[in-house]
């Protein structure tokens, strides 16, 4: 019997093994996206699988080949749940400005198919990921650490005419790319190597070693689901994933590449990239494009502004998403680098 509902659950995508919160957390918003009109989808390639809520707001926008997508990717370890207050704010710009709004859920992580094995590597994870956004097409995409670091990977082999899919179909790569707190490029190579040592100290100690560099602010309500991601630095695909970063991964040559409009979003007192790595971001890019480049520093937050300034992020993406300069609202909470 045991075996039959956790392969059950399994065919569901409903993940028993989590902690009973995170869990009731799960089956909560599964009802509220569904209640919102979204619908759950997979893309598979070969035996490994990425989820997604997808909600449609209307046909394609007039003039457009394929629907105005907006795409969020979370960061490591998480999953959209984190972006759900950001999702209902923006919901009336959101159907405002797109034809649809798609959330991804990479497996094995804190979300819905986190019973699913990880990637057993970053290039699975890229070559996996850049074939979900071919077929999505994105016009933005919003990714946060981890996820950052995926979409610039993205929208840069698209600028450089790489994405053979994308090619054929006359899709050129997002128009624009908003990254929040995002790995890949650093200015001193040692805060890359911390960042890795980070991790590794988290598989082979214990997520508090990863804790402390989460949050300025811890929310209050992070601690009744910390086991979760006690038993996610435990696992031995978690920890493979890790093991295989490499240096080649490092984004600050292909970022020259992208010809997306990029904003840059960080929180000023993240520890675990520090916020200094935002100018080294923007001088990256390519200066022919460079009317195009944004940077936004959040003040008075750490690594996950979605958690600790959920209302503060959201205005700020709000402003982007309506191509406004979101220092034009005033307020001690950011300012644009210039």
């Amino acid at each position: 019997m045991r075996d039959f509902i956790f392969q059950k659950a399994k065919e569901l995508d409903r993940p028993l093994e989590l902690p009973s919160l995170l869990q009731g957390m799960h089956w909560a918003a599964r009802a509220v996206f569904k209640g919102l009109g979204f619908q759950w989808e997979i893309h598979r390639n070969g035996d490994q699988k990425v989820g997604y809520w997808k909600i449609h707001f209307r046909n394609k926008s007039k003039g457009k080949p394929y629907p105005k997508r907006f795409i969020l990717l979370p960061g490591f370890g998480d999953t959209p749940l984190s972006w759900q207050a950001q999702v209902l704010l923006l919901q009336p710009v959101l159907r405002q400005e797109f034809d649809e709004l798609i959330l991804v859920d990479l497996p094995g992580f804190g979300g819905f198919l986190s019973h699913e094995r990880s990637f057993v590597n970053f290039d699975l994870m890229m070559v996996a990921m850049g074939d979900v956004l071919d077929y999505l097409k994105p016009h933005t995409v919003l990714g946060h650490s981890l996820g950052g670091w995926l979409a610039s990977n993205y929208a840069s082999l698209c600028g450089q005419a790489k994405r053979p899919l994308a090619n054929r179909l006359n899709y050129s790569g997002p128009e624009s790319i908003i990254l929040v707190n995002p790995s890949g490029i650093y200015n001193d190579q040692r805060i890359k190597l911390e960042l890795e040592n980070v991790f590794r100290a988290a598989v082979q100690g214990g997520f508090l070693n990863l804790k402390p560099n989460l949050f300025l602010r811890e929310p209050f309500w992070f601690q009744y689901i910390e086991k979760h991601f006690e038993r996610l630095f435990q696992r031995e695909d978690i920890a493979q994933l890790i093991d295989s970063a490499k240096g080649e991964h490092d984004l600050t040559l292909a970022a020259h590449h992208i010809r997306s409009d990029v904003w840059v979003v960080w929180g000023e007192n993240d520890t675990l990239i520090p916020s200094s790595c935002l100018e080294t971001w923007i001088t990256s890019l390519n200066p022919e494009f460079r009317d195009r480049h944004h940077a936004v520093l959040l003040r008075a937050v750490g690594h996950c502004p979605q958690l600790e300034a959920p209302w503060v992020t959201s205005a700020v993406v709000g402003q982007i998403l309506k191509n406004r300069i979101p220092s034009r609202l005033g307020g001690k909470w950011w300012n644009v680098l210039q």
